[in-house]
């Protein structure tokens, strides 16, 4: 496009250019002034500084300079370091920087013999163990767990406890203390086997076959016909007493309406007799020295088996006489399983005109006396015991 130039001039040769704009005013290369301006750089634009980040600004000369003087400074340090005396302390050879590293813990190695743990991991497994790769606040922290584990679980000699009162829970028991429980548990088995042997307790109800040798000793009652079998009356005994001795022969009695019958597992080889009627009875002597005899007095004894029960009547105890093993009320009984048995009966002091206790013994040899009252007293005797022959 071709351009135009206009232009006004006055008498005294100023020339006026109209609607003079740097867009439309043009150097003699052609150029636009706007472009020729554009490309030029104010002086207020210059960057005095190293601080400023701006991309289309220029750097002072002087920056420039300052620059090249540190720059030119490094160099010259650099160049001239020759030996390690040559700094200061800030600064390390490489043999002292290698010393030092020797001294540090490593993957593969090192001395932590000084090394300090600020602080640890708290853990809250119980016994916790460590594992590979872990740090040492978290090794640390499973030891101190591991430490209060064992310090809490673990019995101190002071702890053990002596006695057994004690209810703690947390307290070992002492090993003289297991020994008196141990001999406690054998004198009570002991006296197991020795009351097993008695067979005044009562053990319920029995069923089954009665051929058996484990049936522990005691009272039995047998219930409904059919219920059990091999008893006197085959299987139908019925609402009866079944006494299961603890002898060696294993004796076994049944009472009922017509009185009592045993039998006992004997022989070689050893086999249950048949059953028997064994009642017996009889009546005691009494002894007139002690006793003052009146035409109702009576010691009458009956034996069902080895059950034996004694009935007195009207037995009156003179006065005056040592019961100290020396009066005897009557003689003939039958003797006691295991030597001897004591029994209580009501008597009536007729000196006192009061009831007391009266206690009695029969001895190995049957004699039945009075039991260590002191000087007797004019006391008349009834009532009745019995006992295991």
């Amino acid at each position: 496009m071709e351009k135009l130039l206009v232009e006004l001039q006055d008498e005294h040769g100023n020339i006026y250019y109209l609607h003079t704009d740097g867009r439309v005013v043009f150097c003699s290369d052609g150029e636009s002034v706007e472009s020729k301006l554009n490309k030029k750089v104010n002086a207020a634009d210059i960057i005095n500084n190293c601080t400023s980040t701006a991309t289309n600004k220029p750097l002072a000369a002087a920056q420039g300079k300052t620059l090249w003087e540190r720059i030119t400074s490094v160099i010259t340090s650099l160049t001239n370091h020759q030996s390690s005396a040559d700094h200061d302390g800030r600064y390390y050879t490489e043999t002292e920087i290698n010393t030092k590293l020797n001294t540090k813990i490593t993957a593969s190695g090192g001395d932590a013999a000084d090394a300090k743990v600020s602080g640890f991991t708290a853990n809250n497994t119980s016994f916790p163990v460590p594992t590979a790769n872990q740090s040492f606040r978290i090794l640390w922290g499973i030891m101190a767990k591991f430490c209060n584990d064992v310090k809490s679980s673990c019995f101190l000699i002071s702890n053990i406890v002596n006695n057994c009162t004690s209810t703690a829970t947390n307290k070992a028991l002492s090993a003289a203390q297991g020994k008196a429980l141990w001999d406690k548990y054998t004198q009570l088995n002991s006296d197991k086997v020795a009351k097993s042997e008695n067979p005044l307790y009562f053990r319920g109800t029995i069923t089954g076959n009665l051929n058996r040798t484990d049936i522990p000793p005691g009272y039995y009652v047998i219930g409904a016909p059919g219920t059990t079998s091999n008893g006197l009356l085959g299987t139908s005994d019925s609402y009866s007493l079944f006494i299961q001795f603890g002898d060696n022969y294993k004796t076994q009695m049944i009472v009922d309406g017509s009185g009592p019958h045993s039998r006992s597992y004997i022989g070689s080889p050893a086999a249950w007799l048949a059953w028997s009627d064994n009642t017996s009875n009889g009546n005691g002597t009494i002894n007139t020295t002690y006793v003052t005899k009146s035409n109702t007095t009576f010691v009458h004894w009956k034996k069902y088996g080895r059950m034996v029960t004694v009935e007195l009547y009207d037995v009156d105890t003179k006065a005056g006489y040592s019961t100290e093993n020396v009066m005897t009320l009557a003689t003939g009984l039958p003797a006691p399983y295991g030597g001897e048995i004591m029994a209580c009966l009501t008597g009536h002091d007729k000196s006192a005109n009061k009831a007391v206790q009266v206690r009695l013994r029969v001895d190995s040899a049957g004699v039945l006396k009075p039991w260590y009252i002191g000087t007797s007293t004019v006391t008349t005797i009834t009532g009745s015991f019995s006992y295991i022959a």
